[in-house]
Order: structure tokens, then sequence, then C-alpha cells
């Protein structure tokens, strides 16, 4: 299992709890194909410097996280 925070362009952050492992590959090429940046996190202590190394002043449509 594994777990997908959204962080959208205006500050708001959903997160997906619980999604079966077989099914990351195919969300994370999904984000991909929509140039949505990806970052993988394999401990939630390391989420905050994760979201410390975003660029600010990104144009993207926001950031996916998978932990």
């Amino acid at each position: 299992m594994f777990d997908i925070i959204l962080n959208l362009k205006n500050g708001q952050q959903h997160t997906f709890s619980g999604i079966d492992k077989k099914e990351q590959k195919i969300i994370t090429e999904y984000f991909n194909g929509k140039k949505i940046p990806v970052k993988t996190v394999n401990d939630m202590n390391t989420y905050g410097d994760e979201l410390s190394d975003e660029d600010e002043d990104d144009e993207g449509a926001g950031t996916v996280i998978l932990f």
C-alpha cells in the first residue's frame, strides 16, 4: 500500500491513502504524461525535506508526492 499527496498550485493539499502498490506505476505514468512533477518519498520523516526542495516558481499544475 502507498499514499499520494497532491499539492495544488493554489496551496490546497489532497491525500489519498491505502492505494494498492500495483497501481503505483499506472498512476505515476499518468501524472508524468500530464507533465505533473512526481516525487517518491520512502519515509514520511523526509516528506518535509522533499517539499522544501520544490521550486516555488514552477509553472506546472502542482506536485504529486508518493510515499
